[in-house]
């Protein structure tokens, strides 16, 4: 991809599909429904406070391992399980536009509309204007992406943004590109590794790649730039990683490794630390064994994802009629990027958000997925009598159509927050009733952490599978009060043992309380709020 000017349809697409991300965030966002959404807005305001790259929010995990490092009693954390560009534009956008939902959510919202807009002008060039508008309006329109991963301010979407952009340069490369495409390559891959860590994994594929493009006399030269451009960018958060945990790698890794391989529960909401050796040394079969069982759910789940059942089946019939030239080698290296990611990201937990949202680590290669079925589509229609044309190309519209609408009709993920007060997150009596109460230093378990940290504005520990892990926690970091909720975000269907406890009538809870010495300090609607410091001390 060569920096152009962008030309009109190309500036028309981006603004279509901002003005659509505007529509479906008006029609859609009820408030902070993700962890993701609360923390990134969360560790955004860090950084315009000047508390840098930290966080109030953590994983019972985290606080496990944060405790060995000598850091779990610090107000603000280091960041270990997020990611540093999407916190940073967050703190950009809440500085231009105030400590807003809607500014949390305007980078992701621009992004995706940019994302939608490369569709555009990539498929222009390749496959005709006609046929480029048609794929970024269907691209723009799957819900999985625009209803749900967007309003959840997700990485994986300026990730899918930033990795078009980079396969299209890739696919662009010549043997008599110098040194300045390798190197612009390498910082844009830089990026990537700030939005999403786990962009490593490609780097072998990408070295590959650059090494059989690049003239012979100039590999050598051309793979030191990608790579020194690379590190450049990556510094400052290898750096950091380095500074305040002694490694590069993530928790996640060791979390999605033993869920359900090591640990039948949730392992990021126990309060203790995993590791990848220990998993892999101690239960490799069952690492091996859910790799397979996940390849396989992979394939059977494939033509099924992300709404695009009347696109998938003509896929194949694009790959016969898509274009030569850069074209082909964009497809070649999206194709292999995403057979190299299935099998390394196999061992791992699949996102359990449904079929019909889920598999969020590999939406990047969505608008790909619409260009080829359009391009089997217009294949067959083209081949049609001509007067039976436009009626085929009306009845799969209406078939696409029939896969969509559902899911901007009906909420089929819990987006939408019904609150019993009908009020917006920011004036929940219970949000309100904590931020109120708890003193500097003083935070809260819940199973709504990042709206506790975001709205509230207290420190919050995620609620662990275990009851018997907050006394624990709050042996090592400053706890007053747990904040359970039945809202249907607070996923409490995940932690049954808490359940248990507010069955029948909170009379669980109750010997809970007494067991542990803590005391009911509030009961709202839909809300539990408990007092953890002993009760001679509250009388």
């Amino acid at each position: 991809m060569r920096l152009r000017r962008p030309d009109v349809p190309t500036l028309l697409a981006f603004g279509s599909a901002l003005a659509w991300m505007g529509a479906v965030y008006a029609a859609y966002f009820s408030g902070a429904n993700t962890f993701e959404f609360g923390q990134y807005a969360e560790i955004g305001r860090n950084i315009l406070a000047g508390h840098g790259f930290t966080t109030r929010v953590l994983y019972p995990s985290t606080l496990a391992a944060l405790d060995g490092l000598g850091l779990a009693r610090l107000e603000y954390t280091p960041v270990d399980h997020r990611f540093p560009l999407p916190a940073f534009l967050s703190a950009l956008s809440q500085a231009l536009l105030g400590e807003t939902d809607f500014a949390a959510a305007a980078p992701t919202m621009v992004l995706f509309a940019a994302w939608v807009a490369l569709a555009y002008a990539a498929a222009a060039r390749w496959l005709g204007r006609r046929e480029a508008a048609l794929g970024a309006a269907l691209f723009a329109a799957v819900p999985a992406g625009a209803k749900y991963f967007v309003l959840f301010t997700l990485p994986d979407v300026p990730f899918g943004a930033l990795l078009f952009a980079f396969h299209w340069m890739l696919a662009e490369a010549r043997p008599e590109d110098g040194r300045r495409r390798c190197a612009a390559l390498g910082a844009l891959g830089g990026l990537l590794y700030l939005c999403r860590f786990n962009f490593w994994v490609w780097l072998p594929l990408y070295a590959v790649v650059l090494w059989r493009t690049l003239g012979p006399r100039g590999r050598v030269r051309g793979l030191a730039t990608f790579f020194g451009a690379f590190a450049l960018v990556c510094a400052p958060a290898v750096l950091y990683k380095l500074r305040w945990f002694g490694a590069l790698g993530t928790p996640d890794v060791a979390w999605n490794l033993a869920h359900q391989t090591t640990s039948a529960d949730q392992p990021w909401l126990a309060f203790r630390t995993f590791s990848s050796a220990e998993v892999l040394s101690s239960a490799w079969r069952a690492v091996a064994a859910k790799s397979l069982d996940h390849l396989h759910t992979l394939l059977l789940e494939g033509p099924m994802l992300w709404q695009l059942q009347a696109l998938i089946p003509f896929t194949a019939l694009g790959l016969l009629r898509w274009p030569e030239g850069t074209a082909r080698r964009f497809l070649a290296l999206n194709l292999a990027a995403l057979a190299w990611q299935a099998v390394a990201f196999a061992p791992l937990r699949f996102d359990s958000w449904g079929l019909g949202v889920g598999y969020r680590y590999f939406f990047w290669v969505c608008p790909l997925l619409v260009f080829l079925g359009l391009r089997g589509v217009v294949a067959l229609v083209e081949s049609l009598p001509e007067k039976a044309r436009l009626p085929a190309l009306g009845a799969w519209l209406a078939l696409h159509a029939a896969f969509v609408v559902p899911f901007y009709t009906h909420d089929l993920t819990s987006i939408h927050v019904d609150h019993p007060s009908g009020l917006p997150p920011r004036q929940w009596p219970e949000l309100a009733w904590l931020a109120g109460r708890a003193n500097a230093g003083e935070g809260v378990v819940s199973n709504l952490p990042a709206q506790v940290g975001w709205y509230a504005g207290v420190s919050a520990v995620a609620l662990p599978n275990d009851p018997e892990d907050v006394p624990k926690m709050a042996a090592v970091r400053p706890l007053r009060y747990l904040f359970v909720s039945t809202l249907n975000i607070g996923t409490l269907g995940d932690l049954p043992k808490w359940l248990d406890l507010l069955r029948p009538n909170l009379d669980g809870l109750n010997r809970y309380c007494a067991a542990h010495g803590y005391r009911t300090a509030a009961v709202m609607p839909g809300a539990v709020i408990l007092d953890l410091k002993p009760a001679p001390e509250n009388p």
